[in-house]
């Protein structure tokens, strides 16, 4: 049972890793390729976040010690910033140019970049 428990958290941990990449802003040559990747990967957090950086999930990676305590401070800062973006703002338009995007595109990098050296 401890072994599928440990199965379980180390996915959660790589779905929580791929929903933080969802919010990082990669720039690409082609504005309508760029466009394009940016509108699924909102439909994709929208559903996303919801699972893999909610509060129970967060607990149970920092339970586990895959989060820190300040990891876990910033996952938690992230899911309510996602949580309390209009819906009106869940566009490539906004995703681009909007002050919350940004915030939470420079706390989940934050986030992906302290994850990845505690891994390294």
């Amino acid at each position: 049972m401890q072994d599928q428990d440990d199965k379980i958290i180390k996915n959660l941990y790589v779905l929580l890793i791929d929903t933080l990449n969802l919010m990082i802003f990669k720039s690409s040559n082609k504005i309508e390729e760029q466009n394009e990747l940016i509108e699924f990967n909102l439909k994709e957090l929208e559903g996303d976040y919801y699972t893999f950086i909610n509060p129970i999930n967060i607990e149970k990676l920092y339970s586990n010690n895959y989060v820190t305590s300040e990891n876990r401070t910033q996952l938690l800062q992230l899911f309510n910033l996602i949580n309390n973006i209009n819906s009106e703002k869940w566009n490539t338009a906004s995703f681009l140019s909007d002050r919350e995007w940004k915030q939470i595109g420079i706390l989940s990098n934050e986030v992906l970049l302290a994850l990845n050296s505690k891994t390294n």
